[in-house]
């Protein structure tokens, strides 16, 4: 009988966060929902505190992780580098609305890769709003490019452990190196981005304008504070070679990404004053850090009622694609994050290995855009876009999620089932 209030429990924390996402609960966003929903599951019992701790234990370096990249992100928008960048974008694309579309696609991969799906719409997204605003575009024209930056953002996610927090889970869960990791990941990884970028442009390149309108100057009174906006350019390609250069120890992404942050942050303050640099790092979207915590919690009482046992005997014997496929399932409903640490409680019960842990990640990556709480990056997306006053409504980004995600999961998990074993 506990498991079926548990499943109950689960099924209106999920269907309120995600009503929360869209907007249709008013002030009650889905962090608040996930919050709420991993109370009831203490308070009633199905979850203890020590599974809170294991939460922290598990997920510590992802979550920092992500506030680090969410703290940079906000010093670095103030002091006017993404707007700078957008500026160079659009010059780079000589006004040609499609190449600008290919351009963007391109540079979310690599920021993807390098920095994370959320620092890529914490980064890149921000860029792309400026330049496409810079470029004269309606909202209805900025769409197309728009969900393209934050679909690719979780699509390209995959080939470094680096590349997304789901990717650090598994990778710390299994005791995968970085190097075996990329390896393994990499071949997947680029048929997902080419299958990705092929159905974007087939989906969007007939709404895409021919001719871009304006082609601002350069760089004029685009950066606010210069002093910071060299110290983030030196931090973020510090990270990059700390990446490259850590990737065989075993060093948290924290340990990187957190004085990154800090540095930049310490800059700003300095120049512009501490009151200004805390509202700015206050302005980040903390709450989707609670939702994720929330959820994990309420997956932990899954786990606790016997769900991992009952589903790993029936799903014990599936094919790498398969795998993928339960990923990506879970992640739609509960979010990735959570997810990821469901699917791997599933596949250590039933023996698995790397090729469990690689579907998996790729699943939680790939597979989350089938819905708006799939990934935190694409909540973040969301709430960068609202502080621009930029809207993509939810029901486009579902429209392309079901339509491009399938071919993306499709491609990873052939050639993932046929180059690892």
């Amino acid at each position: 009988m506990e498991g079926v209030w548990l499943g109950l429990l689960f099924a209106a924390t999920v269907a309120g966060a995600l009503l929360g996402a869209l907007g249709r609960l008013g002030r009650v966003h889905e962090g608040l929902v996930a919050a709420a929903g991993a109370a009831a599951v203490l308070l009633l019992g199905f979850a203890t505190w020590r599974d809170l701790g294991a939460v922290v234990a598990i997920t510590w370096d992802a979550t920092l992780s992500l506030v680090a990249i969410m703290v940079l992100s906000r010093i670095l928008d103030a002091a006017g580098l993404f707007r700078w960048a957008a500026r160079h974008a659009l010059h780079a694309a000589r006004g040609d609305g499609r190449r600008a579309f290919l351009l963007l696609i391109a540079l979310s991969a690599a920021t993807a890769a390098l920095f994370t799906n959320d620092g890529t719409v914490l980064i890149l997204t921000p860029i792309a709003a400026e330049m496409l605003a810079a470029a004269g575009l309606s909202p209805a024209l900025m769409a197309p490019y728009l969900i393209a930056n934050g679909f690719i953002a979780d699509a390209f996610s995959t080939p470094l452990p680096s590349s997304n927090l789901v990717n650090i889970l598994a990778a710390d869960f299994y005791h995968v190196s970085a190097t075996k990791y990329a390896t393994a990941m990499l071949p997947a990884s680029l048929a997902a981005l080419c299958a990705a970028s092929a159905a974007l442009y087939l989906l969007y390149g007939r709404a895409l304008p021919r001719r871009l309108a304006h082609e601002p100057p350069l760089a004029a009174g685009a950066i606010a504070d210069r002093p910071t906006v060299i110290a983030g350019g030196a931090a973020l390609a510090l990270v990059a070679a700390a990446f490259l250069v850590t990737a065989e120890h075993p060093i948290p992404v924290f340990a990187v990404l957190g004085p990154a942050a800090a540095l930049v942050a310490a800059v700003f303050a300095v120049r512009r004053g501490w009151r200004l640099a805390a509202r700015e790092a206050l302005a980040a979207p903390w709450r989707v850090i609670v939702f994720a915590i929330g959820m994990n919690v309420v997956v932990f009482a899954l786990r606790d009622a016997g769900a991992v046992t009952a589903l790993s005997a029936w799903l014990g014997h599936l094919p790498a694609a398969g795998w993928v496929g339960v990923a990506a399932a879970g992640a739609s409903v509960a979010n990735n994050l959570p997810s990821t640490l469901f699917d791997l409680l599933l596949t250590q019960r039933a023996g698995g290995g790397l090729l469990h842990a690689l579907a998996v990640a790729a699943g939680n990556d790939i597979g989350s855009k089938l819905t708006p709480i799939g990934s935190l990056a694409t909540l973040i997306w969301y709430d960068v876009l609202r502080r621009r006053q930029v809207a993509v409504p939810w029901r486009e980004f579902m429209r392309s999620g079901w339509i491009l995600t399938p071919v993306a999961l499709a491609a990873a998990a052939i050639v993932l089932g046929a180059t690892v074993r």
